[in-house]
């Protein structure tokens, strides 16, 4: 019998060629680039052996039968070794965002143990094959060797199936891919017995493997080429699933922006890419990402390693970052940074709080909020988990619609009546109880969901205005809080025109507070209040002296009423000047209201009063209240 093997030849030297080149070359520390070296190197073994025992089988008479029969088994094992491989390789692809379970491994690895006793059997039954002074004979259960490669298929795909929502676009349509060569291949060997043509296939599947996940230039970053965050998270997701231990030192450039607008962007990514090679000369052995901002992290997997680097290293690097960057042309950029430790025995719950702790250590230092180097220690982890559990409570409360908003009484200063009212959000989760604002609005910001939060407030103060009518007689107005990120929000007047409509609420009776930090974008702000205006809506700035509004800004707006913060109140009171006096009295003069928050006494009502303050807001009359209470508050002042 003879075999064509010049398929497998031309196959071996390019698979040579292309472990080689993956092996010199960069990667990240992470099992799943392991296993595809693994799955090349098994692919070689069988490559070899096949061609060995094929060139052997086919000169029979040359050898002795015990050493036909090895180089033979040889091959079926290593044949079943690779199938085992692709598998092993497949399960810890497609669960590598979740939590392993180490069963699905068992189950690959007792079909391979099965189908090797089925090759060794042979020495005895010939069930696979049989060797004899002919040469090689296929036996009655050769089938079982292309069956066992459709099992470990058909496991695989099983496995994809399994975990495809949380798996990329690219690496599903990757290894899904590879799987059809790997049918199609298993079915010509069916077909085409005496082609080595299984070979062919699986380098195939190994080039669309390395092209599609493992080419560790997807996950670099050009100007400084380290690895991007996208890695950084991929290698933390494998270190927490598999109890890697590792320790992170960052390295955060305060203030990168102002950097940037400085010295100009072509000089700052000459310096990125130098602080890359620099810290990839320095942290030999080491794997380093960058973030973006200008913040680098350098993750360290030995214990002893990382102790030198900490001790030995990095005073050296913190010297460095001291003097001067070359920009280019001679020019010298200098960059304040800060560097922070962190190793894994911290003991995060969770790969996505692991994350979270590093993407806020991050932030912290790009925004120019850290001056000092510093350990992350159990502080910043329990401030993220805390976070964390918040996000997840807001989002609950969002999709169920429980947002709720509570009422605080807005006093006419001459007669003392109520006459409006402030709408506040709050949440409320079973777990964590009522939630302060403070703490959930600006989560709600950085994440865009203070869009929703605006919506469903919006929605439930008309909802509200319109089942409670008959009890809310006397009530000029409700007072709502627009956020700087809803005043950016394009769709803005749309929503604030149909929900209004929906409930049949005259948008004149909804004042929209708008502070001082919503006015970074005045021409956006402007025609955002203009279309609002013309839908009947009327604007108060909140919260005057924490920012950096001044009375030439305020005329140029459509403002009818100014909200003073608590802290400038309150500040009069400690330490009474003209200061105060002399804005209320400019604002009444424009022919703008004025609402004084924080008020909190009777001597505070009465100097208000006297200062010319429209209305009254604060704890002396009633902390914000429910909806309930509200109407009762309001029928006690009543009578």
């Amino acid at each position: 019998m003879t075999w064509n093997i010049s398929f497998s030849l031309v196959t071996g030297v390019l698979l040579c060629i292309l472990l080689g080149y993956y092996v010199a070359y960069p990667r990240l520390p992470v099992v799943s680039n392991r296993l595809f070296i693994l799955l090349a190197l098994s692919e070689m073994c069988t490559l070899a052996s096949d061609i060995i025992a094929t060139l052997m089988d086919m000169n029979h008479q040359s050898f002795p039968v015990w050493v036909l029969f090895l180089v033979n088994l040889i091959y079926f094992l290593f044949f079943t070794l690779r199938s085992f491989v692709l598998y092993v390789y497949t399960v810890t692809l497609a669960s590598q965002h979740t939590r392993l379970q180490r069963g699905y491994y068992y189950v690959g690895f007792a079909f391979g143990v099965l189908f090797a006793l089925l090759s060794i059997s042979s020495l005895f039954t010939g069930f696979i094959f049989t060797i004899d002074k002919e040469g090689y004979h296929s036996g009655p259960g050769y089938a079982v060797i292309n069956a066992q490669l459709f099992v470990f298929l058909i496991l695989g795909l099983w496995m994809i199936v399994r975990f495809w929502k949380s798996l990329p676009g690219t690496l599903l349509s990757g290894i899904l891919l590879v799987y059809a060569i790997l049918i199609s291949g298993g079915i010509f060997r069916t077909l085409l017995p005496d082609y080595l043509l299984m070979d062919t296939f699986f380098m195939m599947s190994i080039v669309i493997l390395y092209i599609t996940i493992h080419n560790a230039d997807l996950y670099r970053e050009s100007r400084t080429m380290s690895f991007d965050y996208q890695a950084f998270e991929l290698v933390v997701r494998d270190h927490h699933n598999y109890g890697v231990w590792y320790q992170l030192i960052g390295i955060m450039t305060n203030n990168y922006e102002e950097a940037r607008q400085i010295y100009g962007g072509v000089q700052i990514d000459v310096v990125l890419n130098r602080i890359g090679r620099y810290l990839r000369e320095q942290f030999r052995g080491a794997t380093v990402f960058y973030e973006r901002s200008g913040c680098f992290l350098i993750m360290i997997e030995e214990r002893q390693t990382a102790e030198k680097a900490v001790s030995m290293i990095l005073p050296e690097v913190i010297r460095r970052f001291r003097e001067p960057w070359d920009g280019g042309s001679g020019s010298r950029v200098f960059l304040n940074a800060v560097f922070s430790q962190m190793n894994s025995d911290l003991e995060i719950p969770s790969v996505d709080l692991e994350i979270e702790v590093v993407r806020r250590l991050l932030g912290k230092g790009g925004n120019g909020e850290l001056d000092h180097d510093f350990v992350v220690d159990r502080t910043l982890v329990d401030e993220v988990i805390r976070e964390f559990e918040i996000k997840k409570a807001l989002s609950y409360a969002l999709q169920k619609n429980d947002l709720q908003i509570f009422m605080q009484p807005i006093i006419d200063a001459r007669t003392g009546k109520v006459v409006g009212a402030e709408v506040l959000s709050r949440l409320i989760d079973p777990k964590l109880g009522l939630i302060p604002p403070v703490e959930f609005i600006p989560l709600a910001e950085r994440s865009g969901s203070i869009i929703e939060i605006g919506e469903q407030v919006l929605a439930k103060t008309c909802r509200f205005l319109v089942e409670r009518r008959s009890e809310l007689q006397g009530i000029d107005f409700i007072n709502i809080n627009l956020s700087p990120i809803q005043c950016m929000d394009p769709d803005l007047a749309d929503t604030f025109d149909l929900v209004p409509k929906t409930y049949g609420v005259d948008t004149k009776m909804l004042h929209l507070e708008i502070t001082e930090e919503s006015m970074v974008d005045p021409d956006v702000l402007k025609s955002r209040m203009e279309v609002l205006g013309k839908l009947g809506y009327v604007f108060s700035l909140d919260d005057y002296g924490s920012g950096y509004a001044n009375q030439f800004r305020i005329k140029t707006f459509p403002f009818s009423g100014i909200k003073l913060d608590m802290k400038i109140v309150w500040a009069h009171f400690r330490e009474p000047d003209s200061i105060l006096p002399n804005a209320v009295s400019s604002f009444l003069d424009c022919g703008l209201t004025v609402t004084a928050e924080g008020v909190e006494t009777g001597e505070m009502v009465q100097q208000l009063r006297e200062m010319g303050c429209t209305y009254l807001q604060g704890f002396y009359y009633s902390k914000p209240l429910p909806l309930d209470e509200f109407i009762e508050y309001l029928k006690k002042r009543a009578s």
